[in-house]
């Protein structure tokens, strides 16, 4: 029996989500950037309510972004966690847009997503779902709203967790609204569906050498930088 443990603390509102032999047995909300507070709770009572226990976890798939430098790595470390006690343990990633994709796409193909990167920016991708297969149109990318739309990839649905924002936009693009509430949570129940479509997860053999896609340079990276001018030794990839 395969038993998943699904995790996405990548955004503002994040979600845990129990699967077994690929099919969601339920999903649970965080509540809004309390993701270190609540995570382990939440997926402790999820396996409890289901019967089950950490032992009988298999596999866990974490939400790599691009997104929150502090949310990916919260999601991270719980699943390190988790695997120091059961080293056995299998860890996944995909993408967090990707999840937010499949989420809402069965309100139409191709799936612009967006999240809000700050700085007037969005972390972008589109993926195609049509005939059950999986197409990346659009990798992961740092860019304004306007060069997507404007940008050569079309897309019928729109989502993620700064639409708003963009609602008018949207709808000129599209022709249609984007994708509503009942869409934009509960991202971890697509982490375990997304098993079905082969390259969509990605197996992480060693967690140390692993690294995220942040999106963008962090902040006091980005000052350390300037004031020295030079890039900082260590940095191998961006970060939020």
């Amino acid at each position: 029996m395969r038993v998943t443990l699904a995790i996405d603390t990548v955004a503002g509102r994040g979600s845990v989500a129990l699967g077994v032999d690929g099919s969601v047995r339920e999903c649970a909300e965080l509540p809004n950037r309390e993701h270190a507070r609540t995570l382990l709770p939440r997926s402790l009572e999820l396996l409890q309510r289901n019967a089950m226990a950490v032992a009988d976890l298999t596999e866990i798939i974490v939400a790599d972004g691009p997104g929150s430098f502090t949310g990916i790595r919260i999601g991270l470390a719980t699943a390190s966690g988790v695997m120091r006690q059961r080293p056995r343990v299998k860890l996944l990633t995909a993408s967090s847009l990707l999840a937010a994709a499949h989420r809402a796409a069965e309100l139409g193909s191709p799936v612009a997503v967006i999240y809000d990167a700050l700085r007037g920016e969005v972390f972008a991708a589109i993926y195609d779902f049509s005939g059950g297969q999986l197409t990346t149109l659009l990798e992961p990318t740092l860019m304004t709203f306007d060069a997507l739309r404007k940008g050569p990839t079309s897309a019928a649905t729109v989502t993620g967790d700064c639409t708003d924002a963009y609602a008018a936009a949207i709808e000129d693009w599209t022709g249609r609204p984007a994708a509503g509430e009942k869409f934009r949570n509960c991202f971890a129940t697509s982490l375990i569906e997304l098993a079905e479509f082969p390259g969509a997860l990605r197996y992480i053999e060693n967690l140390r050498t692993f690294e995220p896609a942040y999106g963008r340079l962090a902040e006091a990276q980005v000052r350390w930088e300037k004031l020295h001018e030079r890039k900082l030794p260590s940095s191998r990839n961006p970060t939020v």
